[in-house]
């Protein structure tokens, strides 16, 4: 049974991202966001008991409403981590808000692999894996997040996801683009609206929301089940709260300290995360943060070049003195 309301607004799951660090900084400064998707954890990793495997599959500071997303090249693996991980939750006292499936990723390394989208090129076993999948957890909540596949073939998507939902799923996350679209490629919104209305279970659509109209617009016209926010949720992370608010106030706006949000987070990261993973997770969230700032290519190669924390707190602040006019942003 789905346990995320109809109208959600969930953080998509990012590789290096989407882990307790961004959680607690949206959670304490912008609150908002109904449900968080974990980057994807490895199941080999996992049952090898990887050093950093725990940090993966950290759900706090809500784990709720927090879903863990794995990645498997193979069932056996799928099922055993999984269950062992569940077993393991209710023993401690911390279930997650449920379990996603992750047929989407395209990246070359998982897709050589045999995972992510590979498991579209071969939907029986993806479909007899989730089956297994249902049978050995009946009552957690589980979804797949798909991409719309290798080519253009509506039918034979309908039929996998009409099929994935008879095996068990509660729900379905479809980024609609091909394996072969990037992201500066626009999204098949027209595909996945006709999707929802041949599935009989929730449709969650992610890819491309950047504003409280798109979000309306996703709701509106594609009728979808809830949406999720990837990237823009790391350039803006207070987008949640935006959209929250101009819901039900149209004349909503808010300012935002920049320098001191940046700052910030980076604390957080220091705070939450292993040191081995400090220096490039604060390098991928300020790829997307410097979006912000006129000048932000200046300040993205500086901070993407740079050796130590130190010196991407020194750049940041050196930017700001140069340009203190950029250290608020007005949202409206």
């Amino acid at each position: 049974m789905l346990r995320i309301p109809q109208g959600s607004i969930i953080l998509a799951p990012m590789v290096e991202l989407t882990h307790r660090a961004l959680r607690e900084f949206i959670e304490a400064h912008w609150p908002g966001a109904d449900f968080y998707w974990t980057e994807m954890a490895s199941t080999k990793s996992f049952l090898a008991h990887a050093p950093f495997e725990s940090f993966y599959l950290d759900t706090l500071p809500h784990p709720q409403k927090t879903i863990i997303q794995w990645y498997s090249t193979n069932m056996p693996d799928m099922i055993e981590a999984v269950t062992q991980h569940y077993e393991t939750s209710v023993a401690n006292g911390q279930v997650c808000a449920g379990y996603d499936i992750n047929f989407a990723c395209s990246a070359p390394h998982i897709e050589r692999s045999g995972g992510g989208i590979t498991w579209m090129k071969k939907p029986e076993a993806a479909i007899t894996m989730l089956r297994e999948l249902r049978s050995a957890l009946p009552d957690i909540q589980l979804t797949a997040k798909l991409r719309l596949g290798y080519e253009e073939d509506f039918e034979n998507l309908v039929d996998f996801c009409i099929a994935l939902a008879e095996a068990g799923l509660d729900a379905i996350i479809l980024h609609p683009r091909f394996k072969h679209e990037k992201f500066k490629l626009r999204n098949h919104w027209d595909i996945l609206h006709t999707i929802t209305a041949a599935i009989k279970i929730p449709i969650i659509g992610n890819g491309d929301i950047t504003s409280f109209e798109k979000a309306h617009l996703a709701f509106s016209t594609y009728k979808l089940h809830s949406i999720m926010i990837g990237r823009e949720a790391v350039r803006r992370p207070w987008i949640f709260y935006l959209i929250k608010n101009k819901s039900t106030n149209s004349n909503f706006s808010m300012d935002i300290e920049l320098e001191t949000a940046a700052l910030t987070y980076i604390s957080y990261v220091q705070k939450f995360l292993p040191a081995a993973f400090h220096l490039s997770r604060i390098k991928r969230f300020f790829f997307y943060f410097c979006d912000n700032l006129k000048f932000g290519h200046h300040l993205r190669y500086a901070i993407q070049n740079a050796q130590s924390i130190e010196s991407i707190q020194e750049h940041i602040k050196s930017y700001f003195c140069e340009v203190p006019e950029e250290r608020i942003k007005y949202e409206k």
